[in-house]
């Protein structure tokens, strides 16, 4: 086992990182090429694997052995527990100039135990303007002993000025047969549902990996999928709409009730809760301020999570079109939901293409308003009813 094994279907990104590990080792000598750089940007489709590529190569880099897997170091950053390796991700819809900043404090300081301070930045297309600016003067010349690796779904995605100063990986959404074959090897899949969930998930090894391993998320799908067939009349647009958004909202309140409640004794504790003869008040007196401050960020949490998980509804929808549309074309190619072939071919000799194509269309737009902040309910009924009006 290595640390590039989860690095799913990437050899030449892979050949890349391992190249870009011998320089690193090079470095701590003064002999390392020219190619050197401490500052990446790692792009790629969702699903893609760009943190998990990033992980992997802060484990290479601080591993004496370029990445073993097994060591302590290496352990520790793929379960994200190393002290040198921070993750900044977006607890809401962006990473602000203040997180930026206080990223910045922290970069000059020198490595806890390892050889490098590495920060690895998921979403940085969510940087604000203010906050892509402020990191400009430390991605151009980054302190000795700190990496940068910025990950987003496309190059155009961050500022030009952000781009410039970093050296571009480039990954690709992995074939499915390699993801549902992790499955199997990995988490002990049945070969038969890693195959489906592979191509359900449309080569995202995460999505996959929780339609493998949670019966809930198949379901969910599965209700998804059949809203195309159920459109018929403007009342079942909002009644579909909103059955879809409250499944959403629960699955969130699930995963994040619990979560959050740990969260928040966890912070009282720090401030002495349960500490005999520390009364209960004086300690939420005290924490008032973090308190505030830790739900306005779950709540942000929250808000991205059903953000996300509407956005994979999304994708579901888009491949049932996609189906539909090729069955129209007479496209010689696998459906992705070959279970749903029959409604699917219904609905293909009901719509003529140029409206199938106007779905996927509306879909699409659908996707960049929920990512813009629009309400999620109302871009839900609109778009069902320009689905219902292509059918």
């Amino acid at each position: 086992m290595t640390v590039w094994q989860e690095v799913v279907d990437q050899e030449e990104a892979v050949n890349q990182l391992q190249l870009a590990v011998k320089d690193v080792a090079k470095a701590k000598t003064n002999t390392a090429s020219a190619a050197f750089t401490q500052t990446w940007l790692i792009t790629g489709p969702p699903g893609s694997g760009r943190s998990t590529a990033a992980r992997a190569f802060a484990a290479a880099i601080q591993c004496e052995q370029g990445g073993c897997g097994e060591c302590k170091s290496c352990k520790q950053i793929l379960n994200s527990s190393h002290q040198d390796v921070i993750v900044i991700a977006p607890t809401g819809l962006t990473i602000g100039v203040d997180e930026a900043r206080e990223l910045i404090g922290k970069a000059y300081l020198e490595p806890s135990i390892g050889n490098w301070q590495v920060f690895i930045i998921e979403d940085a297309d969510r940087l604000t303007a203010p906050a892509a600016n402020a990191l400009l003067k430390i991605l151009e010349e980054p302190p000795t002993r700190t990496f940068f690796l910025l990950c987003a779904p496309a190059a155009e995605d961050v500022l030009p000025t952000i781009r410039s100063r970093c050296r571009h990986l480039g990954l690709r959404l992995p074939r499915t047969s390699q993801v549902a074959k992790l499955l199997v090897d990995r988490n002990g899949i049945e070969p038969e549902l890693a195959n489906f969930v592979a191509k359900a998930a449309l080569g995202h090894v995460g999505v996959a990996k929780a339609l493998a391993t949670n019966s809930a998320a198949r379901l969910r799908r599965e209700q998804t999928l059949q809203i195309p067939l159920l459109l018929d009349s403007l009342p079942s647009c909002f009644v579909q709409a909103q059955n879809l958004y409250d499944a959403i909202l629960e699955s969130v309140e699930a995963a994040q009730d619990d979560k959050d409640d740990s969260e928040q004794n966890e912070l009282l504790n720090a401030f002495g809760a349960g500490t005999e003869g520390v009364k209960k008040s004086r300690v939420e007196f005290l924490a008032r301020a973090a308190m505030k401050e830790l739900k306005d960020d779950q709540k942000s949490q929250r808000t991205r999570a059903i953000r996300d998980q509407l956005d994979r509804s999304l994708q579901d929808l888009l491949s049932f079109y996609r189906d539909v549309l090729f069955v129209q074309l007479g496209v010689e190619v696998e459906l992705i939901n070959d279970e749903l072939r029959a409604p699917i071919q219904r609905l293909a000799q009901r719509a003529t293409p140029v409206a199938t194509r106007k779905a996927l269309d509306a879909i699409q737009e659908s996707r960049a308003a929920i990512s813009a902040s629009a309400n999620p309910l109302l871009v839900l009924e609109s778009l069902l009813i320009n689905l219902a009006r292509a059918a």
